[in-house]
């Protein structure tokens, strides 16, 4: 997770779900959007999984 002073945005990704990545402006708003892009890409099956 990484955390942008000048945005004030904080971002991360999954890195076991290929292409999942997103921001928020607060930790709950930043969780609740990766989970919509891995629910995403699931239902879309574009995505790979490493475990």
């Amino acid at each position: 997770m990484l955390s942008d002073y000048e945005t004030g945005l904080y971002a991360c990704y999954a890195p076991c779900f290929t292409g999942a990545h997103s921001q928020g402006k607060i930790l709950d708003e930043l969780n609740k959007n990766l989970q919509k892009v891995i629910v995403l890409l699931l239902e879309e099956g574009n995505v790979t999984v490493l475990l």
